[in-house]
């Protein structure tokens, strides 16, 4: 099994845990009040936020995949301001983007766990970036993933991963 890094989480654990905080994190998300509520002042409604989070699996998506069956892909940087308000999740309703979510999220584990050993070490470069593997990759979008779920649902919500955000 491959660690990263001696923190304990190896990469055959990112399906199940992408899964784990699928059920989690939807049946946390429908339950709560403050989704129309920043989640700090001056930043994003959660509700946002969880459209950040569809954007970031969406992305990822196409770079997991493209990578998987390339030794080398590049990819724009990710406009994240420009994305969250053109798609106004901000008006959008809430279970929709639950469900959208959860769905996207279940089919990346579902890839993320038929991916073969040997592709998790293509490279991977997003915008000006420095390059990763896709192994590299698909840790780090669990641990971004994890980062802002923390802000929806608070810290004590989920079991987390210990993976660090930003591992290039």
């Amino acid at each position: 099994m491959a660690m990263l890094k001696g923190m304990g989480f190896s990469f055959e654990q990112v399906g199940p845990h992408l899964r784990y905080l699928v059920g989690q994190g939807g049946a946390r998300l429908r339950a709560a009040e403050n989704l129309e509520e920043p989640y700090a002042p001056g930043k994003w409604t959660r509700k946002q936020l969880l459209g950040h989070l569809i954007d970031s699996v969406a992305n990822n998506h196409q770079r997991m995949v493209r990578a998987m069956s390339a030794e080398w892909v590049a990819f724009p940087s990710y406009q994240q301001e420009e994305m969250v308000e053109v798609q106004r999740y901000r008006e959008a309703e809430v279970a929709g983007l639950i469900a959208l979510w959860e769905s996207y999220n279940l089919h990346l584990a579902w890839v993320v766990e038929g991916m073969a050993p040997l592709a998790r070490g293509n490279t991977v470069v997003v915008g000006q970036d420095a390059p990763l593997s896709l192994e590299q990759l698909t840790l780090d979008y669990v641990a971004h993933l994890e980062h802002h779920l923390r802000q929806l649902l608070g810290r004590e919500a989920l079991l987390w991963s210990g993976l660090p955000w930003g591992l290039s």
